[in-house]
């Protein structure tokens, strides 16, 4: 485990806050230092008392600056003690060999207080480091145990889903089989025949809806292949053109020149495009413009759907990817989770963010081919 290197005086920035430090550090020294030369030898009991003054300066500079710092201080305190000591006291040899003495005394209590600081600053950045691997773990193991239920939760979800999908379409199928019969007694112009264009209606309807369920419940591998995104943009735009004209609704789409094909399954790719331009469609539910566009980006081949709605709901932007979400009446909150499936399948993926200026925009990401060409 790597940890930062305790702070020196050569290694931390000259900030205000360390300006502040030093200049106590060096006024401390510098008041001790001229108690001594101020004072007359014959006080013995004050230089006794100075000489031990210098200790605190020692001490502070190895508490904030560890073992370089308090060294640093002691040398700074023998240079300014060591004339006093040679001037002052040379009738008093034994006196004098005392203080130089002294002197030897700062760099060893500086060089004990520094290594203890150092390694309680050591052992801090060690403890801080463990505890943010600790947090880090943990929400990885929350992740985890969350992941895990989901898909527990999904997995179920999907087994029941298909279950009700394929009990709901067999006699689904056999509804639509006795419409078609009783098409031949109500033509059309019949006075009932509106009933029965409602009931065709009905079960298309519920056709989509069983198969929305179904392509939730048991999502097809893609069938990859080099595919030309511009044309596969046109043609969901073709598609979607018309109910978007019919709700006041303009396309405006860029397409990039020069655009890599990409490897995809070019019905899976539709699916999602008509998908987030029907989402669009219906964000504006009082008419604008629809911007779609594609790019090239380092990650790949980029397709972007904006609106002029109302934007995201306010909610976390996963959730809106979530199955079973939806903020529509007659929604089966299964739309944005199959896109979002079915770009991770091709390796990609689908972001979801509020537009500048209002709206939401969608971002569909695909790695470009290996190799160029498009079927």
């Amino acid at each position: 485990m790597t940890t930062d290197a305790p702070a020196t005086p050569a290694s931390v920035p000259y900030t205000r806050p360390h300006r502040a430090r030093w200049a106590v550090l060096l006024v401390l020294i510098l008041g001790t230092s001229l108690g001594h030369y101020l004072t007359s030898p014959d006080h013995f009991l004050l230089h006794n008392i100075y000489q031990r003054l210098y200790y605190i300066p020692i001490l502070l500079a190895c508490a904030w600056y560890g073992l370089a710092g308090g060294l640093a201080v002691a040398a700074v305190s023998a240079v300014c003690y060591a004339p006093h000591i040679v001037l002052h006291w040379r009738q008093s040899q034994a006196y004098q060999a005392n203080q130089l003495i002294e002197l030897g005394m700062f760099g060893v209590v500086a060089f004990v207080a520094g290594a203890l600081s150092d390694r309680e600053r050591r052992l801090r950045l060690e403890a801080e480091a463990i505890a943010i691997e600790r947090d880090r773990a943990l929400t990885e193991i929350k992740d985890t145990v969350d992941g895990v239920r989901r898909a527990d939760r999904l997995a179920a979800l999907g087994t029941l889903t298909a279950g009700m999908a394929h009990e709901i379409r067999n006699p689904l199928g056999a509804i639509g089989g006795a419409a078609e019969i009783l098409e031949r007694d109500y033509p059309d112009g019949h006075q009932r025949r509106e009933f029965l264009d409602i009931l065709r209606r009905e079960i298309a309807r519920l056709a989509a809806i069983v198969g929305k369920y179904l392509d939730y419940a048991r999502p097809q591998p893609p069938e990859l292949r080099l595919v030309d995104i511009n044309a596969t943009v046109r043609a969901a735009l073709a598609l979607v053109g018309k109910s978007a004209v019919g709700a006041s609704i303009s396309m405006d789409a860029h397409f990039a020149e020069g655009l890599s094909a990409v490897s995809a399954d070019s019905g899976q790719i539709h699916q999602v495009l008509v998908n987030l331009l029907l989402n669009a469609v219906q964000a504006m539910p009082d008419g604008g413009t629809v911007e779609i566009a594609t790019r090239v980006e380092a990650e790949g081949a980029v397709v972007e759907v904006r609106d002029h709605g109302a934007g995201l709901p306010d909610v976390p932007v996963e959730r809106l990817f979530e199955p079973f979400f939806t903020t529509k009446a007659a929604g089966t909150g299964l739309g944005l989770y199959v896109c979002r499936r079915i770009a991770e399948s091709h390796g990609g993926r689908l972001d979801a963010v509020n537009a500048p200026g209002g709206g939401a925009a969608f971002r569909l990401v695909l790695p470009a081919a290996a190799s160029e060409g498009a079927a």
